[in-house]
């Protein structure tokens, strides 16, 4: 958040009494923190942990800050969207803060580009059953991540759970956060930023449950408005700590699976390619995202 990006600026029109009239309980259980620790993962799923910790969606799906609970509270309570590209909330009582989108994008370091892809259902359905979807899909509302191999349902599990609001049925998911996932995949440049940004709003526009929406998100958005004005106001370092700190709630981690049923079929890349199944090397995972993975170790050979 830039200094020319915070300042005196008027509240919206838009109000929230019912959320503001009340003690917020926690947060809600979407917008998770994603582990990108290879070794706590089935051995079979590992490889798909590195591509996603070497992609240039590490940074969003980990981003996250300590900071006290009631400090991330007061600016959620008092969040309101003045317009589409800019949400105002209060610090300290008294301190008015605005974020844009282009500053959110630039503390969540959300890639950009200077052209998107246009994602259609086609291009989604194509991707599912290329994951080797069961059963397999002609139209885009067949789609369950039940019916996802266990290497992709984690990538889409680490997309949903990690950068959306989505609480509730998360067997399926709409054409947004599908795009998330097929960005991903295809190394195509998607608007990412509008879509979290999206997500974001949305999680003042919804807030009917006593829990902070977007958690993460807003723990970083509410600390680095106080390193702003903790310089120009000398604001202690303890009264940003004070207890309880927001609980940053993580994305399940699946050490093991029923059966080796779930690693039968894995899938093909998108220009065809088929991943092997004696084997997953360091040529095929370049292949799967597109050449932006640095480096995938040896010791990612396994049988599958």
């Amino acid at each position: 958040m830039e200094e020319s990006e915070l300042g005196n600026a008027s509240p919206s029109s838009k109000a929230f009494s019912a959320t503001e009239s009340k003690e917020l309980s926690g947060v809600a259980s979407s917008n998770c923190l994603a582990s990108l620790d290879v070794n706590s993962y089935a051995k079979q799923v590992r490889i798909m942990v590195e591509c996603v910790k070497n992609s240039n969606l590490s940074h969003v799906l980990t981003a996250h800050e300590k900071i006290s609970f009631k400090l991330v509270e007061e600016a959620f309570k008092s969040a309101k969207i003045k317009k589409d590209t800019e949400i105002v909330f209060d610090i300290r009582g008294r301190e008015k803060v605005k974020i844009t989108k282009s500053s959110f994008v630039k503390l969540l370091e959300i890639p950009t580009a200077d052209f998107y892809f246009t994602v259609t259902p086609a291009h989604l359905i194509e991707m599912f059953n290329a994951m080797g979807h069961k059963p397999y899909m002609n139209k885009l509302s067949d789609f369950r991540k039940s019916g996802l191999p266990a290497i992709w349902l984690l990538l889409f599990n680490f997309m949903i759970r990690g950068l959306t609001n989505k609480c509730t049925g998360l067997d399926k998911a709409n054409k947004d956060h599908q795009s998330l996932l097929f960005g991903i995949y295809s190394g195509q440049p998607i608007d990412y930023a509008s879509i979290l940004w999206k997500e974001f709003k949305d999680s003042l526009i919804n807030r009917q449950k006593d829990e902070i929406s977007c958690h993460r998100f807003w723990s970083c958005v509410v600390r680095n408005a106080y390193k702003f004005f903790g310089d120009r106001h000398e604001i202690p370092e303890i009264n940003l700590f004070a207890k309880p700190s927001i609980q940053i709630c993580k994305i399940k981690v699946l050490c093991k699976y029923p059966s080796q049923e779930h690693f039968d079929f894995i899938g093909q890349i998108c220009d065809t390619r088929q991943i092997s199944r004696s084997k997953v090397d360091s040529f095929v995972t370049v292949k799967l995202f597109n050449g932006r993975i640095s480096r995938i170790s040896q010791q990612y050979k396994f049988m599958l």
